[in-house]
């Protein structure tokens, strides 16, 4: 086998903490990881140091790197900064957004609902990043949207879970619609109480569902 890259090397070890293959608080071994992924020692190190940036793992000194865990006060933390943000890309997208992007996030909102109704939740929340990041892309602001995509990071690992929350899915479906309908009509203080809705429901919901999605 091939000798994998630097990149491979970090996206691989992100994508086993994402998926819950790495558990948090785990310890992560560099000779065990570097043995697993057919990688060298360096490779894993530079990766381990990116995903400590990103806040995906935790490197004490003469301790070792494991995976981070997240408590409950700071997915609250998280989630309020993001909902400020995006009620701000909300507001600059409203502007600017054509129609063809309110056509796709029309499309998308309605493959969200197919992927939900058929169980592949992976796929439900790949669309609704994508959502997300039509409303970004329309904003003309490249900053936030970076600011926000290393919150969505931190919280990624939470998503599936989040969506099997009680009520939540009927939630998100809503609370989508509502966004998309109120950057249809171009209606910049509906659009902005919807997305502030939106994340502030998932926030509350977590919050309520701690026991279950807790890590």
């Amino acid at each position: 086998m091939a000798r994998q890259t630097a990149e491979d090397i970090y996206e691989a070890i992100k994508q086993q903490i994402l998926s819950g293959d790495l558990r948090p608080a785990e310890r992560l071994i560099e000779a065990n990881l570097a043995k697993s992924l057919n990688a060298s020692r360096h490779h894993i190190r530079a990766a381990l140091d990116r995903l400590h940036i990103d806040g995906l793992v935790e490197i004490e000194a003469n301790k070792g790197a494991r995976v981070s865990s997240l408590t409950l006060e700071e997915v609250v933390d998280l989630y309020v900064a993001r909902e400020g943000m995006e009620a701000e890309v909300v507001r600059l997208a409203v502007k600017r957004i054509t129609d063809a992007e309110i056509s796709e996030l029309g499309d998308c909102l309605q493959e969200m609902a197919v992927a939900f109704e058929s169980g592949q939740f992976d796929e439900y929340s790949k669309l609704n990043q994508r959502f997300h990041g039509i409303i970004f892309s329309a904003s003309g602001n490249e900053t936030l949207p970076e600011y926000i995509a290393q919150i969505r990071l931190r919280l990624a690992r939470l998503n599936v879970r989040v969506i099997l929350l009680p009520g939540r899915s009927d939630s998100s479906h809503q609370e989508h619609t509502a966004i998309y309908e109120a950057l249809g009509d171009r209606h910049t203080e509906r659009a902005i109480e919807a997305i502030r809705r939106h994340i502030s429901g998932v926030r509350q919901d977590i919050e309520k569902g701690w026991a279950i999605v807790g890590m």
